[in-house]
């Protein structure tokens, strides 16, 4: 990825019940976003790439394999834990700051400036990455994996 503004990016979207999930989202929007695909799909490939593990219907983030998985890529994120009402949430910082023009801000100053909006990243170059490299996934999904989603893809 070419350098760009820094943001925090939710690596497991809230669940749609929970109250916050729509500021959570505003703020720091799930990583699926910026693939333009589904959080049930990233969700499956997090799963498939162990960088997330299932416990019965909670998706659990493997820390150590995200640090292992960013070490041996030498990718430039970084990976925290942040509390938002005694619940624990795991962001990934995407882009890079830079003193004059984008000063390094803590997830604290995000959640706290309630109206602040993330930064437009170019990522179409990193869409297409990703669909090369997780192409070959396509055989892990099941139709049922598409039920519960508004999209026809026999018309696609």
């Amino acid at each position: 990825m070419s350098s760009q503004k820094a943001h925090w990016y939710n690596i497991i979207a809230p669940s749609k019940s929970d109250p916050l999930s729509n500021d959570i989202n505003r703020i720091f929007p799930p990583i699926s976003s910026l693939l333009n695909i589904e959080a049930t799909i990233m969700n499956r490939v997090l799963e498939k790439s162990s960088l997330c593990r299932r416990r019965g219907e909670v998706l659990i983030l493997g820390v150590q394999a995200w640090h292992d998985f960013i070490m041996e890529y030498g990718i430039d994120v970084e990976l925290t834990m942040f509390s938002i009402e005694n619940k624990r949430r795991y962001f990934l910082r995407i882009g890079s700051y830079n003193r004059s023009s984008h000063p390094a801000k803590m997830l604290i100053f995000y959640w706290r400036e309630r109206n602040y909006f993330p930064p437009k990243l170019r990522i179409n170059k990193l869409a297409t990455i990703f669909a090369q490299h997780v192409g070959w996934m396509q055989s892990i999904f099941q139709a049922e994996d598409y039920a519960d989603m508004a999209v026809d893809f026999e018309d696609e």
